[in-house]
């Protein structure tokens, strides 16, 4: 029960072996999103083409984080792409100001947050930053399967985690690791479903249309490919802000006062996580593998987890 890709290394492997001979080592090797996306599905690159200058990037180095910050134009380009051109929001180049804040705010949680920073670098090349066009547009982060080992982001991503959960400023850098890791585990089912040739679901069963039953959030719907790929998020932020959790309180200038965000933070993240997986446990043989024995170990490992006094017991409304 594994993804098909679990570092770099997989990505690389499975990429030259669909390529072949192609020139495409140099830009493999980089996981650069225009050949990536080329060489795994053609006919999806056909139909939503971008590119990409090498000239124009900015590398943006933090410690074992290594990333490339694309220019404004070439952030259009798969804005374009992507069909985001109505949410008004625009691509800005590389920021002096915004990278030497994010720079500060990473190194605080540096160590803590190495597994997870190693994680993002293993899956992810390239950022494009948006900001919005009116006082009236915002937008978080996001990841798609066209636009592989890309992420966007904006200042939100700083500043607010899901589900709801606003941060204080001093923890931007926090925000940054943590929303960069959330989409970085979105860009590794992507290319599982890429390198396997298949979604989510059996014959007959669209998971991108099929809507999941989940009366926690009546704000919004869920797909079954949306809510596959939150249960898998979710549960890994769970842990992930749990073990910060554990190592700030050990940091006697960190009061339990100061943390109350990341107590509240985690225990979202873990109802997040128990409902979304009794829900699909409930439509699991609507699912392939490797997505079944997953829906099946989460909500197991969720169940025994709800048995301890550290994690809630009510649901998403508080019942």
């Amino acid at each position: 029960m594994e993804l098909i890709a679990k570092s770099k290394s997989d990505l690389i492997r499975h990429y030259k072996n669909i390529c072949g001979n192609k020139n495409y080592k140099y830009d493999i090797g980089d996981l650069w999103p225009p050949a990536c996306a080329e060489i795994r599905d053609p006919a999806l690159f056909e139909k939503i083409p971008f590119s990409i200058s090498h000239e124009s990037i900015r590398c943006f180095d933090i410690g074992c984080l290594k990333l490339n910050w694309l220019d404004a134009e070439d952030g259009k380009s798969i804005i374009k792409a992507i069909g985001m051109d109505d949410l008004q929001v625009e691509p800005i180049s590389y920021s002096e100001s915004r990278a030497a804040f994010i720079e500060a705010g990473v190194k605080q949680f540096e160590d803590v947050c190495r597994n997870e920073l190693e994680f993002i670098s293993e899956f992810t090349s390239s950022i494009v930053w948006l900001t919005p066009k009116s006082a009236t547009s915002s937008f978080g982060n996001a990841s798609f399967y066209m636009v592989p080992h890309t992420t966007l982001l904006s200042d939100g991503s700083l500043f607010f985690i899901p589900p709801f959960k606003q941060i204080p400023r001093e923890f931007g850098g926090f925000g940054f690791i943590e929303n960069l890791y959330h989409e970085a585990l979105h860009h590794q089912v992507h290319a599982h479903c890429a390198f396997t040739k298949t979604n989510y679901c059996i014959d007959g069963i669209d998971a991108f249309s099929h809507i999941l039953s989940f009366p926690k959030r009546s704000d919004r719907t869920f797909t079954f490919f949306q809510a596959i790929n939150a249960c898998h998020v979710y549960r890994e932020l769970t842990n992930f802000r749990q073990r910060v959790l554990v190592s700030l309180e050990k940091n006697a200038s960190k009061s339990s006062e100061s943390l109350s965000w990341l107590h509240e933070a985690k225990n979202e993240a873990f109802l997040m996580w128990k409902e979304f997986a009794s829900e699909l446990f409930k439509e699991r043989d609507k699912f392939i593998q490797p997505w079944q024995d997953f829906i099946v170990a989460w909500k197991q490992e969720a169940e025994v987890l709800s048995a301890k006094s550290s994690y809630p017991m009510t649901d998403l409304a508080g019942n």
